[in-house]
């Protein structure tokens, strides 16, 4: 075996690749060749130093990655203070409903009267609901789909009836209160909603995007 066979052998020895020649044979002449001892041992280290040579020290990314999907905190105090006035209030006109003396109309013990009960009870639970979501915005979501029901039935049957001459226009922004508290409350769940964690970028490794203006 000549010194060019035998080099290719050991070069793809190296490499983990299939030998061109068979191993004795290679074996054999590397025992009896100096040079292509001497060439193997260098080839050798040269390939150690290749696949144990230190990792390359890249920028430290962590902190500007953890900054940028940290949920922004939202400022929404105002919103929620004055969504609690509004429960408060919505609350105190459920109370004042369900305490008012029956008139002659709604007598004690009548259908009539079990209906203006039960409309201040409903009264008195969307106030409270709407308390909660000021104070704990988390419940916001929870509480925004009973509101918007309860508001759009509320506009349409007002709407009718506004339409029929049986209520008049005092009586409808009665309820403004109720609709004012149901826009102060999707205010509170979108800015929560809002300060979610931004979106996942691409690009290049070691890259960040440039923040939008």
């Amino acid at each position: 075996m000549d010194c060019e066979t035998s080099r290719e052998a050991l070069s793809a020895r190296l490499d983990g690749e299939a030998e061109p020649a068979l191993r004795e044979h290679v074996d054999r002449h590397l025992a009896q060749c100096g040079e292509c001892r001497q060439w193997h041992t260098q080839a050798d280290q040269l390939t150690r130093r290749l696949r144990v040579r230190p990792v390359a020290t890249g920028p430290d990314l962590a902190a500007a990655v953890l900054a940028r999907h940290r949920p922004a905190k939202a400022d929404d105090t105002g919103t929620r203070a004055a969504l609690g006035v509004l429960a408060l209030v919505i609350g105190g006109l459920g109370m004042a409903e369900l305490l008012a003396e029956p008139g002659p109309v709604h007598q004690a013990g009548t259908t009539s009267s079990r209906l203006v009960q039960e409309t201040a009870t409903c009264t008195l639970a969307l106030a409270v609901g709407l308390f909660v979501a000021a104070a704990r915005p988390r419940y916001a979501a929870a509480m925004l789909p009973v509101m918007v029901c309860f508001t759009g039935v509320l506009t349409v049957l007002a709407a009718l009836d506004l339409a029929a001459g049986l209520v008049t226009v005092s009586d409808v922004l009665a309820h403004l209160p109720v609709l004012v508290a149901s826009g102060l409350l999707y205010a509170v769940y979108r800015s929560r909603r809002c300060a979610a964690p931004a979106a996942a970028f691409d690009g290049l490794p070691g890259q960040l995007p440039e923040p939008a203006p």
